[in-house]
């Protein structure tokens, strides 16, 4: 443990030794909060009034702020769920400097065992991702909080909201390290994150439901983050909804239930998996934790073998080498 908590502590100061590591990991999510509110947030707005209007051609505006922040809650938590990822790919920076270095190397010839040093970099990996966040997880409630949208009513919908950032970070930390393996230096994993940022925000659901991705749409239930961001709504719409549909019954009792269907249409959180069985929260939980056992073995299995043969120098040719020249003499 003592070897375990120093590396992790060293992987810290390697990380946070260059400021702008943190920052530029930090502006990835804060860029896109601002782009959906400077460019896409009148947008999606009109998208929802429009939906709003086919059934009440004047609504009130108490109906227009909820519907509004209905949005506001499902872009944002589309933005979470897109931070567990993107944060976690730009944190594996410490590991491809350490090989580009051949500090790994240095690392196998010390008593470090394997596991520990792969371990060390997993867990810094999880600290670095959720740090950040959290931080874009608390921004966006205030920003909610001043649009007049609340999204958490008690301690229980916190907890499950942290639950699912938690669970959300695990997977995409171990998937980034299974993906690192295929890559020996910073500069050309750096040209996967800049496709994979841009891609993946759609594939994943975050800009746009995934009923708008037609066949493409069959991929995303094959991706743990459509999973994350699917819980994450569940989580900040919940209320929101609600919000929405008791201000419906109040001032238009005999359109509410036609109207939140029509809204529903548009800013929904279900995933449909390969288009045919529509999934559930529980399946959604269910879903994420078989990627996190499964990740678990693919990189038991493969990184064990890869940090032994690749990245630490010690092909088997060697040991063949050593057995020969022991049976000479």
């Amino acid at each position: 443990m003592t070897s375990l908590f120093a590396l992790v502590k060293r992987h810290f100061k390697c990380f946070f030794k260059t400021q702008t590591n943190f920052f530029f990991a930090l502006m990835v999510p804060v860029c896109s909060i601002a782009i959906y509110y400077i460019f896409l947030r009148n947008l999606e707005q009109s998208s929802v009034l429009s939906a709003i209007q086919k059934e009440i051609s004047d609504p009130n505006e108490v109906l227009k702020t909820a519907a509004f922040g209905l949005v506001d809650a499902w872009m944002l938590s589309g933005i979470i769920g897109l931070t567990c990822i993107t944060v976690s790919l730009n944190t594996c920076y410490v590991v491809l400097k350490d090989r580009e270095q051949g500090v790994v190397k240095d690392f196998a010839s010390s008593p470090i065992k394997n596991r520990t040093l792969i371990t060390s970099y997993l867990i810094f990996n999880f600290l670095v991702t959720f740090i950040i966040t959290m931080l874009v997880y608390f921004l966006s409630l205030i920003i909610l909080a001043c649009f007049k949208v609340f999204v958490l009513t008690s301690i229980i919908d916190f907890l499950l909201t942290l639950a699912t950032i938690i669970v959300s970070i695990i997977v995409s930390s171990l998937l980034t390290f299974f993906i690192i393996n295929f890559f020996s230096n910073n500069d050309s994993f750096n040209s996967l994150i800049a496709i994979f940022s841009a891609g993946a925000g759609f594939v994943i659901g975050t800009y746009m439901p995934l009923n708008m991705l037609h066949e493409l749409s069959a991929v995303s239930g094959f991706l743990p983050g459509t999973y994350s961001v699917a819980l994450l709504r569940n989580d900040f719409l919940t209320s929101q909804y609600n919000n929405v549909t008791s201000i419906l019954n109040t001032y238009y009792p005999d359109k509410a239930q036609s109207i939140i269907e029509a809204v529903q249409q548009n800013f929904s959180w279900d995933v449909v998996f390969c288009n045919t069985i529509k999934v559930s929260p529980a399946f959604d939980w269910v879903a994420l934790v078989g990627f996190i056992g499964g990740l678990i073995v693919i990189n038991l299995l493969f990184t064990s073998h890869n940090m032994q043969v690749r990245l630490l120098g010690k092909p088997k040719r060697i040991k063949k080498k050593k057995e020969k020249v022991a049976k000479l003499s």
